[in-house]
């Protein structure tokens, strides 16, 4: 079973009984940078509202792998470099009276930038100010992928710093 199947197993119609009416598939990245005991996480200006924040991502092509759709639309978005991507997890976007979006996110931890990128607002948030002072700018899917992240990058630096006390 697909990503997709799964999702459309999930949430098959919507809240008014019709069924869903799904895009092609997408992909985002969700960037995040350490520092000492700080983590950010990296949004972007939307497109379509530079009022909110979303996640870089967009469209997976023709026999184009998830993973890399997600790393080139962060390359194109925000001109940010990850290592090691790996699956995080899926939602639902849905664009104000279009189609869903099914959306697979990656997590990686930022490992450049580039020079040359489109021109949308880069937003480095804490995970305090991403439930806080910005969450009526996040949407709430993108929110929940966003903790979703958070859980995982403190389980790699926990596993990380009780491996390297051991050593």
């Amino acid at each position: 079973m697909t990503t997709i199947d799964r999702l459309q197993t999930d949430i098959d119609e919507e809240p008014t009984g019709k069924p869903l009416k799904l895009s092609r598939p997408r992909a985002a990245l969700i960037a995040y940078q350490v520092h000492g005991s700080c983590v950010r996480y990296l949004l972007v200006s939307a497109r379509n509202n530079p009022s909110k924040l979303t996640l870089p991502g967009g469209k997976i092509g023709k026999c184009e792998l998830a993973v890399r759709a997600a790393q080139r639309e962060a390359a194109e978005e925000a001109g940010v470099l990850v290592d090691s991507p790996h699956k995080l997890g899926q939602y639902l976007h849905r664009k104000a009276g279009q189609r869903y979006h099914p959306t697979q996110t990656f997590l990686g931890q930022y490992a450049g930038q580039l020079a040359d990128y489109e021109t949308r607002a880069l937003y480095w948030l804490t995970l305090d100010e991403i439930s806080t002072s910005h969450a009526k700018q996040i949407r709430k899917p993108v929110r929940e992928q966003l903790y979703r992240a958070a859980m995982a990058v403190r389980q790699r630096i926990v596993g990380v710093s009780t491996i390297s006390q051991h050593a």
